[in-house]
C-alpha cells in the first residue's frame, strides 16, 4: 500500500482499535497468478503478535489456496469520506480521507473440532453482546462440517490514516467540523476519528 510518511499510522493500539471496530475484512490470496478475494468477519487476537481468526464455507475453495504456504493479504477499512476544498482556508483540491489497514501473514487451517467451535463461539459472542437478547450457540455438528476455520499469523502490518495531516491545522479543524455536522453516519465516524487523532 502506498503510504506517505504523514499518513503512516505507527501506533499499534490505534491500528488494532480500528480493525477491531471494523473487523469485516477482505481476504486476498493468489492461485495460478490470479487474485481471489472473500469478504468475511475476523477475530483479532494479540497486541504485538497479532493473529487473525476466520472461517470460510467449505464450498469456497479459497481455503485450498493456503496449502502453498504463501502469504495472504487481509484488508480492513475504517471510516472514509469525501473532503471538499471549500472547507479549507488555504487553497486545495477535492480529496478523500480514509483509514485502511493491510495485514500480511501465513494462514494455517484449524483442524481440531474443539478449536473451531471455540472460534465460532468467540465470534458469536463479540457480535451477540450488542443484542438485547443474545443467541446461544447451538451449532449442529453437520454445520461445522460445512465450514473451514483458519488462523493467520501476521508478519507485516501497513496502517494508513489519511486524516488531512498534510493540511494546516485550521484546515484540519474545518474538515473535522464539517464531517461531524454531516447527516451521513460514516462522515460523522470519520470526524470523530479525526478529533481523536488531533495532535
Amino acid at each position: 500500500m502506498y503510504i506517505p510518511d504523514h499518513f503512516n499510522e505507527a501506533d499499534t493500539s490505534k491500528t488494532l482499535n480500528l480493525i477491531r471496530d471494523h473487523s469485516f475484512g477482505t481476504l486476498i490470496t493468489i492461485r495460478d497468478t490470479i487474485p481471489f478475494a472473500s469478504h468475511i468477519p475476523f477475530i483479532v487476537e494479540g497486541d504485538q503478535n497479532i493473529t487473525l481468526i476466520g472461517h470460510l464455507a467449505k464450498s469456497n475453495e479459497q481455503w485450498k489456496h493456503f496449502e502453498s504456504d504463501q502469504q495472504v493479504l487481509v484488508i480492513f477499512q475504517g471510516p472514509h469520506a469525501y473532503v471538499s476544498p471549500t472547507w479549507y482556508e488555504s487553497p486545495g483540491v477535492p480529496t478523500w480521507n480514509y483509514t485502511a489497514v493491510h495485514l500480511y501473514g501465513i494462514p494455517k487451517l484449524i483442524t481440531e473440532g474443539a478449536k473451531l467451535i471455540d472460534a465460532i463461539e468467540k465470534l458469536t459472542h463479540i457480535h451477540e453482546t450488542k443484542n438485547k437478547t443474545s443467541w446461544k450457540l447451538e451449532y449442529p455438528s453437520n454445520m461445522l462440517k460445512a465450514i473451514v476455520g483458519f488462523e493467520i499469523y501476521v508478519q507485516k502490518v501497513e496502517s494508513k490514516f489519511k486524516l488531512s495531516q498534510n493540511r494546516p491545522k485550521a484546515d484540519r479543524d474545518n474538515v473535522t467540523y464539517e464531517l461531524l455536522r454531516s447527516e451521513i453516519d460514516r462522515d460523522k465516524d470519520l470526524g470523530k476519528l479525526m478529533m481523536k487523532n488531533q495532535s
